[in-house]
């Protein structure tokens, strides 16, 4: 089933509860008295800590500080025990109590940091008898050094005039220094109203020049004033004021982008747009191409990489962003934007091979914005919906930041209509608390030039016994535009178990099978094939073995009985509801018939176990 999304407000709620309540209240009262009379007979040595958790120490390097004090409470020790630092943090983290007397007792422990350098230091102490850990304590510093304080310098700290008009914006640069500083430099922008922004929040403490960029973009006419502030705990915040007039009448907000509906004119076979002609951070304008701001006010805007970055330095792309300056901190609303590519000639393209390439940045952990690839079409009733094509996973994660993706999509598979549209549509949440930002570059349609892997399948099943010898199906591997043979490598846990009959395919394509042996027990194992070519998208095609004892795979359900026999007719146990796997178990090596007996008939098949 598609998943599909209407261009209304996008609501979607799920709320699972699993609640287990015991059927038998006797039950909880015997497990109890069980687990008492255990801990009775049981004895054994015990320590108790009132605190094994600390706030991260601050200190300088070669000066020693106190953490904090820990009341430790023994019991039962048949001999002393010993307090051990990690070896990673030997000497950096050390206690005035080194051992514990055997017997009872309770003793203070005071925990003291001495960093070796300007850093943050992570590590444990353990409370040891012999080789066992009895207690753990989580210690943790941040130092800095003498020899190098903390500095903030800025070449502009006086106050910054900015004159404009409304609509008009206006940009100032402050390189900004840091040095000697174990973590990053806060910067924050107080105001009034809204009108000034800067391009980052935090000055990395790895770097050590910065350049600022204030922008300055007012929607009404007056006076503004601002502070920024560069903070960090070691030093005293750092203030730039500015100071802005702007003339000229109101900026209303209006409806950014291009307007519904869809066009299903002049389809085109073949397209390919690098989005040389935006204009930077202006909402983005492309012939042929739709813009939209489905739900609020926000569309795509053009974007051109500034020379400082130095891997995208004059390269123009589209731009999407939840961010919004304009709105009051602590606001947000909900939107979707939609930028759809010209209509699609599905029938009569040489290729139908969609290509484009995507950069995330500021992505966070669980975040809410989300992009995907769609395909888009009218329903009878003159609905709009989106559908997601599937396998096409956008970078949505912290370690994605700031790389370029590549994707080859391939439209066969759809079952789309003779034109079509294909979009991206961004949603979720834009406010001055959100950041997400996605670029998207290089997007093509119907090129036949295109360096392209192709598979008959992209996830292949493979059933096998313990220990047994298994071939997988054929797979199919086409190589389109290729310069390279395709290489065959293998990623996973399990690839020393798995095989595939070719290591290399030439560049036009071929067909392998995947060989698979097993030493594990009974499971589920699994590899990629990867496959890759020089300038093609990387393919991966998953192979999946189940293995077995040589028990034959077979359905059961809650009601089915099972009846297991011995070679010479003994009935040897019978169960309901349980795997064939389950109920011979237990059982000697030795041949047995399993008979299922359930609502759809009785079902025998024989064994050896």
């Amino acid at each position: 089933m598609k998943r599909h999304f209407t261009f209304s407000r996008f609501i979607a709620a799920t709320a699972m509860l699993f609640t287990f309540v015991s059927a038998d209240a006797s039950l909880l009262h015997s497990d109890a008295m069980f687990r008492t009379s255990l801990q009775a007979e049981c004895a054994s040595p015990l320590v108790t800590l009132d605190n094994n958790s600390f706030l991260k120490a601050r200190g300088r390097v070669g000066e020693k500080v106190q953490i904090g004090t820990v009341v430790i409470t023994a019991s039962d020790l048949p001999e002393g025990a010993f307090v051990a630092a990690s070896n990673s943090i030997d000497g950096i983290f050390t206690t005035d109590v080194t051992t514990l007397p055997a017997g009872n007792s309770t003793t203070t422990m005071n925990i003291f940091y001495e960093a070796k350098k300007m850093g943050e230091d992570k590590g444990q102490l353990y409370i040891m008898q012999g080789e066992n850990v009895l207690a753990e304590i989580k210690v943790k510093g941040l130092a800095i050094d003498p020899a190098n304080m903390p500095a903030i310098t800025a070449d502009k700290l006086e106050i910054l005039d900015f004159d404009t008009e409304v609509g008009k914006g206006v940009e100032r640069t402050v390189t900004i220094n840091i040095s000697g500083f174990p973590s990053s430099v806060d910067v924050k922008v107080k105001q009034d109203k809204p009108g000034f922004t800067v391009n980052s929040s935090i000055l990395y403490y790895s770097v050590k020049s910065h350049k600022l960029r204030i922008n300055f973009f007012p929607k009404e006419p007056g006076d503004y004033e601002a502070v920024i502030t560069l903070s960090n705990e070691f030093v005293d915040t750092v203030e730039i004021k500015l100071r802005g007039k702007v003339t000229g009448e109101e900026d209303k907000p209006g409806v950014e982008g291009d307007q519904l509906p869809l066009v299903y004119d002049n389809p085109v076979k073949l397209f390919d747009e690098h989005f040389d002609n935006v204009t930077h951070n202006k909402p983005l304008s492309v012939e042929g191409w739709k813009n939209v701001a489905a739900l609020g006010q926000r569309a795509w805007w053009g974007y051109e990489f500034p020379d400082y970055d130095t891997k995208n330095a004059g390269e123009k792309t589209a731009k999407v962003t939840a961010y919004d300056s304009q709105m009051q901190p602590g606001t947000e609303e909900e939107f979707q934007m939609l930028l759809v590519a010209p209509p699609l000639n599905i029938k009569e393209a040489a290729s139908k091979m969609f290509a484009f390439r995507v950069m995330g940045k500021y992505m966070v952990e669980n975040m809410t914005e989300k992009l995907m690839l769609c395909t888009l079409s009218y329903d009878e009733n003159g609905a709009l919906s989106a559908y997601p094509v599937e396998g096409v996973v956008m970078p949505s994660i912290p370690d994605e930041n700031e790389k370029w993706v590549d994707f080859q999509v391939d439209l066969t598979g759809l079952q789309l209509p003779d034109v079509a549209h294909v979009g991206f549509l961004f949603m979720g949440m834009r406010g001055p608390d959100h950041a997400t930002t996605y670029f998207i570059d290089d997007v093509s349609f119907g090129r036949t030039d295109l360096p392209v892997i192709t598979t008959s399948t992209e996830e292949v099943m493979m059933n096998s016994e313990q220990g047994s010898f298994v071939m997988s199906e054929e797979v199919t591997v086409t190589g389109m535009s290729l310069v390279e043979d395709i290489k065959i490598e293998l990623e996973g846990k399990y690839k020393e178990d798995f095989a595939p009959t070719a290591e290399t395919l030439p560049k036009e394509g071929g067909k392998f099978r995947m060989a698979y042996k097993s030493n594990y027990k009974d499971g589920y194992y699994g590899v990629y094939a990867v496959l890759s070519s020089k300038g093609a998208v990387t393919k991966k095609i998953a192979f999946f073995a189940t293995i077995t004892n040589g028990i034959e795979s077979v359905e059961i359900s809650d009601d089915d009985v099972i009846e297991v026999f011995a070679s010479d007719g003994t009935k040897v146990t019978s169960a309901r509801g349980i795997s064939v796997v389950e109920a011979v178990d237990e059982l000697p090596a030795g041949v047995y018939v399993v008979r299922i007996k359930g609502s759809t008939g009785t079902r025998t098949i024989k064994i050896k176990r």
